[in-house]
């Protein structure tokens, strides 16, 4: 009922009515890794749940040992936790993953195998932040969470309609599920864009400050006269497409824009649009102004074989600028890292060398 002079000893708490059973006590960690060598699993069965416990493995056992050692006091008092305490509850099991600990905590199943609502009283000794490894411990509160949430419909309407009963474990969910779907989109949308690059055998890419659609267009013509199946796209006042068969009519339709509004990702549209088509050829004019956003473009994204440059006259300097030679070292960043533009260059020079 009382504490006493050895450390490590269960001690009774009057506002819990118990000991905490379900805390398995140091000594108990201690013993797990004097074993052997080898990791060792055991169980606490308590009217709570079950808690399951792993040692650490290989030379971290030494470590934990010399730390239990001479710090088992110490830590053995954080199990002793009362509510006027300013420390954290979940510190004592904190302290042991941080030692390479692994312990999960789980409920005992109804007759129709379903997990019980665990006890609040019991999860707040468990950390939700595991150390080693996080997600292998994590889950299994999540799947046991979830499941009770989707029992009772009552209770998962509360939880969404509601502003002020959500908790820490519940934010962890939200936000874990939202990178899961935030990255999972943009790698999903980049494995496609690269899918549908792949199969266009040519791609030549286009920009500058004046003239750009113009000199889109007669590419266009060019490859459309050659009798390939051709794709081009072009901004300028108005988004167009212009799409041809093998040996057939150039024909042209309005790119629709959400909004009228540009945006890069019309790029990914765009390529996919041309592996559809069958394209042979899918020329594309560069429609952003940001820097970064025709590095990703070019770089990342289409990786053209080819690029034409229609003039690098001072133009947009709010954004490429601020001086008229800084639009011209930005337009050359959009030569593709393949091709060396000293090759590519127009020269008066009749005999140019070789």
């Amino acid at each position: 009922m009382a504490q006493t002079k050895v450390p490590g000893e269960p001690l009774y708490i009057p506002e819990e009515g118990g000991w905490r059973p379900y805390l398995p006590l140091l000594d108990e960690f201690v013993s797990a890794i004097e074993l052997g060598f080898r990791q060792h699993k055991f169980y606490v069965f308590t009217p709570e749940g079950i808690t399951e416990v792993e040692s650490p493995r290989g030379w971290q056992r030494i470590r934990a040992l010399l730390k239990l050692t001479f710090k088992f006091e110490k830590i053995a008092q954080k199990r002793n936790w009362r509510e006027h305490f300013t420390e954290d509850p979940k510190s004592y099991l904190s302290t042991l993953l941080q030692l390479g600990f692994k312990i999960r905590f789980h409920t005992y199943p109804d007759l129709s195998g379903v997990p019980l609502q665990p006890d609040l009283m019991v999860l707040r000794f468990f950390p939700v932040f595991f150390a080693v490894p996080w997600l292998d411990q994590l889950w299994q509160p999540i799947a046991d969470y979830f499941t009770l949430l989707f029992k009772s419909f009552d209770k998962l309407y509360e939880y969404f309609v509601s502003l002020y009963q959500n908790s820490v474990f519940e934010l962890t969910i939200f936000i874990i599920a939202f990178c899961l779907l935030f990255f999972g989109i943009h790698l999903f949308a980049n494995l496609r864009l690269r899918y549908w690059r792949s199969r266009i055998p040519l791609v030549i890419g286009g920009w500058g400050t004046r003239g750009k659609s113009g000199t889109e267009r007669l590419k266009a013509a060019l490859f459309n006269s050659l009798g390939y199946a051709t794709v081009s796209k072009t901004t300028g006042c108005e988004a167009m497409l212009l799409h041809s068969w093998p040996f057939g009519e150039l024909k042209e339709m309005f790119l629709f824009r959400p909004y009228d509004k540009a945006t890069i990702w019309e790029q990914t549209f765009v390529v996919r649009l041309a592996g559809r088509l069958h394209a042979q050829v899918l020329l594309w004019e560069c429609m952003g102004l940001n820097p970064s956003y025709v590095r990703v473009l070019q770089r990342h994204w289409m990786k053209d074989d080819f690029a034409t440059i229609t003039n690098t006259y001072p133009d947009h300097e709010d954004i490429q600028g601020p001086a008229g030679f800084n639009v011209a070292e930005v337009i050359a960043g959009f030569i593709p890292r393949k091709i060396h533009s000293s090759n590519h260059r127009r020269t008066n020079d009749p005999h140019p060398k070789r």
